[in-house]
């Protein structure tokens, strides 16, 4: 809870990289190694003038933006996974959860961002893998201007998986005021 509301202070002022970058700082001491490795991702949006967003993150974190039409997305999990598909490779499922990237490794080169123009961002877990692209797309469809039942509805699509694991599903649904 202290990551999120560090990165979410900081980026409130700062902008979304500041922001995840402080809030690396508090997982950075090494400690004496007796204590677990802290680890942790982020993703953080921050509009400014003009009405676009910059969105930031670190790790497998996620986030989409709507553009009336499709979902688009505007972050690349840091992932062996992710890293391996970029290279050509087959990439064996497991691969997905293995974390190249977080927090702790966190540096302004590391931290990446990206801009759009969207009226609507989605911040999400990794958790929104387990719902088709397809489905997910019809929900945000369906509830664009409800943000409440948009991330209420995304939440209650994530289902198991074969082995019946069903990942945690967080939704964060930004939508920017009406123009007029």
């Amino acid at each position: 809870m202290l990551l999120a509301e560090t990165a979410t202070r900081v980026g409130a002022q700062l902008g979304g990289r500041a922001g995840l970058l402080s809030a690396a700082l508090l997982v950075r001491d090494p400690g004496n190694g007796d204590e677990p490795e802290p680890s942790g991702v982020g993703v953080a949006a921050t509009r400014r003038a003009g009405g676009h967003y910059v969105i930031s993150w670190i790790g497998d974190a996620h986030a989409l933006s709507w553009d009336g039409e499709r979902l688009i997305r505007r972050t690349t999990p840091h992932t062996l996974a992710e890293q391996l598909r970029v290279h050509g490779f087959v990439v064996d499922p497991a691969t997905a959860d293995w974390i190249t990237t977080a927090l702790p490794q966190a540096t302004p080169a590391t931290v990446l961002s990206v801009e759009c123009d969207d009226s609507l961002v989605l911040l999400c877990s990794d958790g929104i893998d387990c719902i088709p692209a397809n489905e997910l797309e019809g929900i945000v469809r369906d509830f664009a201007h409800e943000p409440q039942a948009l991330a209420d509805s995304i939440v209650a699509a994530a289902s198991e998986d074969a082995e019946g694991y069903r990942d945690d599903v967080t939704v964060v649904v930004i939508r920017a005021p009406e123009e007029g």
